[in-house]
């Protein structure tokens, strides 16, 4: 009796906890990422803050992670990492591949820009180019914003796209930002893009039934 209570217990907690996961948003906060590539390989990227939320109702905190530059760095070198999180991406890499029409699920994570601060200071060896980019960057950045906020507001969104002009190839980024999405829409991304693959790998198989056969006859 006491093991079907216990069953009963485990099972009611795991539903209230995956109905709280997919009824909470996920907030990403990036504080000081500065990069520089003019500087050397190890400290082209400074010591940054990244402070993931999950937030019940998009009000109630319940879950907070905070990672900086020294968590990764010893994420990267534990064996874990090394053993599992690699390999789990070579296989990802050698049996799935990312398509465009993969772009057009991923508009359905419905992201929101809650906070925006970004400096981009860069150049190219030509002047022309350096000049092009400037404005193709800049434009992005507005279809960006335009796209993923709701209500904008002057003070939260700032951002400056800035060539240099010395004919050498030099980029530098500062950013700061809040970003945030739904659970329910990471969770239906997820569900589209498995779907997809099943259906791909379905359509290989017939085809290739097909042509086996066809070789047969």
């Amino acid at each position: 009796m006491f093991i079907f209570w216990a069953i009963l217990v485990l099972i009611l907690v795991l539903l209230i906890l995956f109905a709280m996961l997919v009824l909470s948003t996920i907030q990403i906060e990036i504080k000081n990422l500065n990069f520089d590539s003019s500087k050397p390989k190890s400290k082209r990227l400074e010591e940054y803050l990244f402070i993931i939320k999950l937030k019940l109702f998009n009000k109630i905190t319940w879950i907070k992670l905070k990672i900086n530059k020294n968590k990764i760095n010893k994420a990267k070198n534990s064996t874990f990492y090394k053993k599992v999180i690699l390999n789990k991406i070579r296989k990802i890499n050698e049996t799935q591949s990312f398509e465009i029409s993969d772009i057009k699920a991923l508009n359905e994570l419905k992201i929101r820009t809650n906070k925006l601060n970004l400096y981009i200071k860069f150049d190219t060896k030509e002047t022309a180019i350096t000049a092009f980019l400037t404005a193709i960057i800049s434009t992005l950045i507005s279809i960006v914003l335009s796209r993923t906020t709701t209500k904008y507001e002057k003070e939260k969104y700032n951002y400056k796209v800035e060539p240099i002009f010395c004919t050498q190839n030099l980029f530098k980024i500062c950013i700061d930002c809040i970003i945030s999405l739904k659970m329910v829409h990471i969770i239906n991304v997820i569900y589209i893009l498995k779907k997809k693959r099943s259906v791909n790998k379905y359509d290989k198989r017939t085809s290739n039934r097909r042509t086996y056969a066809y070789n047969n006859e």
